[in-house]
């Protein structure tokens, strides 16, 4: 007995030995070896730096070399993940593998009227560098479903079908290889079962489905618009048609010339569900017809683009006209005279970069909230200020005049882009404004006198000025006053331009008494008076109370006069109600009252000065209104 056991011992350890050797032999031949993994120590720095920096927690990281690209497989955020990568680190795409359930509504939509009774089993979404989102589907066709022949559906996320993979036919050889071990009392009670859901389909597929035009794949709609440019859609149907029945369902289409009294021009279309062409049935047009004017539509297209091409390379070569300006990297290779002079003209400016132009020249930038401003110097003996640059954050600011004789000597596809208000050593302050053709996609700078007039006539044949209408004497008045700039101080500038015109304040000594005497006789109780020039040649003596600073504007006519003075109000609780009450009935939420300041002036009755800010643009403007409420 106890040698039969020590024997049944013996054979079960041989048989396990046996049985381990085979299972080893069989991992050995079934694992094969990947080409196309990658070692994490082989990565390119640039490209483990990409993926970490979009993917820091990813796990169960898996790289592969796939057509010159680094390719991540990973869980992310617990979803299964797939990132590309160039071998530079730029990041191409990420595809997410989701669940089908939260596949979103418009192509849900486009799936359930073009594949009826299909299955879902697979969803993915890609993202792509130019931020553009591609869903894949991944679905199993009534007649596919016991096959599990999976149909691949490509579409954009407003849902529009981009293309289709059909299963592949060697996998279905595959299932019916299989199907051959099936019983035939089985196979036969299957084969009544698949014939009767084909039957149903049949009869969901003779009902024709309607779509709208924007559900089109784009290789059908660009067919139609290239020979029918100028045909509308008048019915779309997705259906089965007995002269095609090897393609499935497909798109029969039929358009009508655009217009009064055209019903007689229809012409119908079929196309595949890929949008491939079938057929054409059109009365009035052959198809070596249809060709030509498709070819005529290229060319027209050709020429379009060539032109757009010109006017491109027509202001690639306007800009290099334009004087080239070498940034500074370092403050310290700014010569030091430029530095001081910058300080001295705009004291309260931080954060100034340098740049150098073509002739030696410097010139110091600086942004608020408008924009950036560009302040010119000029060496000739000394460095001197030559002249300051301020973008206009408000295009409506433009003064009406220059709106006026753009609107009247440019076409109507010109319109105003940008603009800059320029204050300048050599010559009265005037205006570029950069204008943008929309037809000829290009753009022109063209400078005006604050009046409206040209500073230079700009060299156009569309811009006659010479030839302008002669206005009336009262007319041309009424203009001229219109842009005549208001006497003493603006009261009403945006911030970036009471910033530009920060006071160069003096000392003293050199007012002249005149000034400090009317200011003494105003204003007894104000001590510790600062002093500074307007452009008018006027004075304006500043002094702090409890509100804040406060302004007191002088004019010299015949003598020194009293012109108006603007106060602090430091509880914006205080601004009239009704002020208030405009403000938050006339502008959106995100605009709030910042600062406000009580004007008293010789001129005009008492008004208010308020300035708003907008959260959203992170933008200010000055807005005037009189002490009832209505604007000034």
């Amino acid at each position: 007995m106890r040698a039969s056991c020590k024997i049944f011992v013996m054979m079960s350890v041989l048989m396990g030995f046996s049985l381990c050797s085979s299972f080893a032999q069989k991992g050995k031949v079934s694992k094969a070896v990947d080409s196309t993994i990658v070692s994490q120590e082989k990565i390119p720095a640039e490209v483990a730096k990409s993926f970490k920096k979009r993917f820091a927690s990813a796990t169960d990281v898996v790289w592969r070399l796939i057509d010159g690209n680094y390719v991540a497989e990973c869980v992310a955020k617990n979803i299964p993940t797939e990132a590309v990568f160039q071998k530079d680190g730029v990041w191409l795409s990420t595809t997410e593998e989701l669940v089908p359930s939260s596949i979103p509504s418009p192509c849900m939509k486009s799936i359930n009227a073009y594949y009826p009774k299909c299955t879902l089993n697979s969803y993915k979404r890609k993202t792509e560098n130019n931020k553009e989102i591609t869903v894949i589907v991944g679905m199993y066709e009534a007649h596919n479903v016991k096959k599990k022949l999976e149909t691949i559906v490509v579409l954009d996320k407003a849902g529009i079908i981009l293309r289709s993979i059909e299963p592949d036919e060697s996998a279905e050889s595959v299932a019916a290889s299989e199907d051959e071990n099936i019983s035939d009392k089985k196979k036969a009670k299957l084969d009544a079962k698949t014939k009767k859901e084909m039957e149903k389909d049949e009869k969901l597929e003779n009902n024709p489905i309607k779509i709208s035009e924007g559900d089109l794949p784009y290789d059908l709609l660009r067919w139609i618009s290239l020979r029918y440019p100028d045909y509308i859609y008048k019915e779309v149907l997705y259906l089965e048609d007995l002269d095609f029945e090897d393609e499935g369902n497909v798109y029969r289409i039929k358009i009508q010339r655009s217009g009064v009294g055209q019903s007689a021009t229809y012409a119908t279309l079929w196309f595949t569900r890929d949008g491939y062409f079938l057929k054409v049935d059109d009365p009035f047009h052959t198809e070596e017809e249809l060709q030509k004017i498709a070819q005529n539509t290229i060319d027209a297209e050709k020429l379009r683009d060539e032109k757009t091409s010109k006017s491109k390379d027509n202001a690639k070569a306007e800009e290099e006209k334009k004087p080239r300006i070498t940034m500074a990297t370092d403050l310290d290779d700014v010569p030091e005279e430029y530095t001081l002079a910058m300080k001295r003209k705009y004291p309260k400016v931080k954060e100034v970069a340098w740049g150098e132009d073509e002739s030696g020249n410097w010139i110091a930038f600086y942004t608020d909230q408008a924009g950036k401003n560009e302040v010119f110097f000029t060496e000739t003996d000394s460095v001197k200020w030559l002249e300051t640059k301020i973008p206009i954050a408000d295009l409506n600011k433009i003064p009406f005049a220059i709106r006026s004789a753009v609107e009247k000597d440019f076409p109507k596809q010109v319109s105003i882009k940008q603009a800059w208000n320029v204050k300048s050593s050599a010559v009265k302050p005037y205006l570029i404004i950069e204008l943008y053709d929309k037809k000829e996609r290009s753009t022109e700078e063209v400078e005006f006198w604050q009046t409206g007039k040209y500073k230079k006539v700009p060299v156009r044949e569309e811009v006659k000025v010479e030839e302008k209408a002669p206005q009336s004497k009262e007319k041309a008045k009424k203009e001229n006053e219109k842009d005549k700039p208001a006497k003493g101080k603006d009261k009403a500038k945006p911030e970036q331009e009471q910033e530009e015109d920060t006071p160069q304040f003096v000392t003293a000594d050199r007012v002249s008494e005149e000034y400090i005497a009317a200011m003494k006789l105003k204003y007894p109780r104000a001590k510790e008076v600062a002093w500074a020039e307007d452009e008018t040649g006027g004075w304006i003596a500043f002094y702090t109370d409890q509100a804040g600073t406060n302004e007191v504007s002088f004019e010299n006519t015949d003598s020194v006069k009293w012109l108006e003075t603007k106060t602090t109000i430091a509880d914006l609780n205080k601004v009239p109600v009704t002020i208030r009450s405009a403000v938050e009935k006339n502008y959106p939420k995100q605009v709030s009252i910042k600062r406000a300041w009580n004007v008293k002036s010789a001129v005009v009755k008492p008004y208010l000065i308020i300035e708003l800010y907008n959260k959203k643009d992170k933008s200010t403007e000055t807005i005037e209104f009189w002490q009832t409420g209505k604007p000034k």
